[in-house]
Formats: structure tokens, sequence, C-alpha cells
């Protein structure tokens, strides 16, 4: 086909779109970084350049690794919905352990999507990495690092909500599957907020206000 006559200005558009063809693909098929998320992510300014030297800076986020997307060379860390793509062998801290469980990692963003940084994940640990963030960043679905504090009568299950002082969250054993066991020795694990309130109840004789949590 020509263009307003001229086969050569065709030729040379079909052989630009090719080139270009040909560069996207490698573009979605490159997990190297080239952004990182350097704060907690309220803005886009909150996204920068990704540079090695400054990983040690990038934000950290809590989410939990796939058990059933997993493989040796590729797998994925549950963040907010979000899926992201990790190599297990780029990972030093890493270990097959850790499926299904909440690990702290640092992201980046590739051509082929939101990765997690090399060297980044590792298993939470709870005595120095217990921040303290404000309770006004709680919100329905937001996934939030828990440990199991106790049961109490009426099958409640109080949560200690890591991150936040003095914040506890419920979640009745009738609304979890059958058999569910929280993880032993304080281990941390991921809830979700089931809603926005917090809601009053007296357990143990003292009324107090808590999140109710939902495993999702």
């Amino acid at each position: 086909m020509a263009i307003n006559g001229n086969s050569i200005i065709s030729a040379n558009i079909d052989k630009l779109r090719n080139s270009l063809n040909n560069l996207s693909r490698d573009f979605q098929n490159n997990s190297s970084p080239v952004r990182m998320l350097a704060k907690p992510g309220k803005s886009l300014s909150d996204i920068t350049v990704f540079k090695r030297d400054l990983i040690d800076d990038a934000f950290e986020l809590v989410g939990t690794v796939s058990s059933s997307d997993y493989h040796q060379d590729s797998a994925y860390i549950i963040y907010k919905g979000l899926k992201v793509f990790f190599n297990p062998k780029m990972q030093t801290d890493f270990n097959e352990s850790m499926r299904g469980k909440a690990v702290l990692f640092k992201m980046g963003y590739s051509f082929k999507g939101a990765i997690a940084l090399n060297n980044t994940i590792k298993e939470p640990n709870i005595e120095s990495t217990e921040n303290t963030y404000s309770t006004k960043s709680i919100h329905v679905g937001e996934r939030l690092r828990c440990r199991y504090k106790k049961t109490v009568k009426g099958g409640i299950n109080i949560i200690n909500l890591i991150d936040f002082q003095n914040e506890e969250g419920v979640v009745y054993t009738s609304d979890m599957p059958k058999g569910h066991q929280f993880p032993k020795d304080n281990n941390p694990f991921v809830m979700t907020v089931k809603q926005n309130n917090k809601v009053s109840l007296k357990l143990e004789g003292k009324i107090k206000k808590y999140w109710k949590m939902q495993l999702k």
C-alpha cells in the first residue's frame, strides 16, 4: 500500500511498526525495575526512579506469598489484591516454607508489572518491625499484620493489630473456615478489615471497641 502515492514511506512505516512491536514484546517480558515505591504510595510522587543504591530507602510493605501460583523461578506476593511478581532464586532470605505466609518486601515496577525488588523479601520480625501508624489509615479492605491473642466466650477471637498501638480486632470462629487454626508462637499473619468503624463489645466484663476482621 502506498501513502500519498509514496511506497517508500509506506515501507518505512511498516519497518518502524515491526521494530516497535519487537521492542514492546521485550518490554513486556522484562522484569527489571525501572521505578520503585519510596513512600507509602498516597500519590504518584511516592514512586521514584529505581536506583540500586537507594533500595534501602524504598518503602517496606506487607503482603502474602501465594501458595498456589508458585514455581521455582516465578512466584507472586498478594498485596491488597495486587499480584506482585518475584523470582524466588533472587531472594536470599526467602524459602519455600514462607509460601502462604505474610512477608515484608519492597516493591518496584517493571514493564512486566509490579515486582518485589531483589533480596528484599523477608519474614516479619515483630520485635524489630512493630511500627505505630495512625488509625486513620485503617479502612475496609485494608490488609493488616496481625497476631492471635486469645479466644473468649462466644467463639470470639481477639487479634492484635501489630502496627497500631493498643488496637485490637475481632473475628468470630463461625465466620472462619471450619478447622482453621491461627499460627502458633506469635507468628504474624495477615487479615482484612471488614468495616470502616469499630464496634463496641463487652468481653470478659469490659466494654471496648474493636475492628471487625476477616480472613481474606
